[in-house]
């Protein structure tokens, strides 16, 4: 790669930390922010023992933010039902812990039983992170998925 910044020089596994940055650079405007991103993501397969490398595929992920004076997952939970709606499948969210989240505010979205995605409440520490003083939920869902369902 001939990255002009650092910040390229290698593939991402998400989409949320750029969110998280355009939220952080933007925390002078009126809340609520509401920012999504729609990109290329890299996901690891497996691990190639003989020749010692860590292969990958690139996936499309759709990523959304909502930062407001309270959380808003109520507001993103609403994003993801129309979403469903679209997609013409059944939505359910089964909580579930998640490292970047506050303990029990993520969930795993669900579209008709097959697991696309994560939805979740930012932890402290990652809003300390990004120097973000105010609350954020984000969703991510693999596009790629998504596809094989509504086929």
């Amino acid at each position: 790669l001939n990255a002009k910044t650092s910040s390229f020089a290698f593939g991402r596994a998400s989409v949320i930390p750029g969110l998280l940055r355009a939220a952080s650079h933007n925390q002078k405007l009126p809340l609520p922010l509401k920012l999504f991103e729609v990109g290329a993501v890299f996901v690891k397969e497996s691990e190639d023992k003989i020749r010692k490398m860590k292969l990958v595929h690139q996936e499309h992920i759709i990523g959304a933010i909502y930062a407001g004076p309270t959380d808003g997952f109520a507001e993103v939970h609403g994003l993801l039902e129309r979403l469903a709606i679209k997609f013409g499948t059944d939505l359910v969210l089964k909580e579930e812990n998640h490292k970047a989240c506050i303990k029990n505010r993520a969930a795993g979205i669900y579209l008709n039983g097959t697991r696309v995605g994560l939805v979740g409440v930012c932890s402290v520490s990652i809003l300390k992170h990004f120097k973000i003083p105010f609350p954020i939920t984000f969703a991510e869902i693999n596009l790629n998925i998504v596809e094989q369902i509504v086929q």
